[in-house]
């Protein structure tokens, strides 16, 4: 679950993907919220998603940007991206990403490297990141007191 507030732009990268013949088909949608939102406000969110796939051509997009100002605060937003094997049309993974919109500011951080790291136990684990001063954040990173909770995960 990753959490942004509403100045911040959403981009979900899948270029990191495997197993599709680098020529399959990337297909992105909004699989939900929590709480329900409107009806216009979801389709709002889809036309965005459609605009994205459409002007991508013949390629089919492995990245999506959505507006942080079309998100809205107090909400979790489930996307799903469906990979399509080119050598195998019916080899299809499907990944849904939780976004939670916070009703306050968080300021924008990059990590540095690769997605996906695996490391051994008994190995240090170090991490580069930069926070950004811009959108929502701009006055609490001026305020000096910003502070981040890094987590690990076991996904075997």
């Amino acid at each position: 679950l990753n959490y942004m507030d509403t100045c911040t732009e959403l981009y979900m990268d899948a270029t990191s993907s495997t197993d599709y013949g680098y020529r399959g088909t990337f297909y992105w949608e909004l699989n939900g919220t929590t709480p329900a939102k409107s009806e216009p406000h979801i389709r709002q969110l889809q036309k965005v998603i459609e605009q994205a796939i459409s002007s991508a051509g013949d390629i089919s997009p492995r990245y999506l940007t959505i507006p942080g100002f079309l998100m809205q605060s107090n909400t979790e937003y489930r996307f799903q991206l469906s990979v399509t094997s080119f050598w195998d049309p019916a080899l299809v993974t499907t990944n849904v990403f939780s976004v939670n919109i916070a009703p306050y500011p968080i300021p924008p951080i990059t990590i540095a490297g690769a997605y996906y790291r695996e490391v051994e136990v008994e190995r240090t684990v170090s991490l580069s990141a930069e926070m950004v001063n811009e959108g929502c954040a701009a006055d609490v990173l001026a305020s000096g007191s910003t502070t981040y909770r890094w987590v690990g995960c076991n996904k075997r």
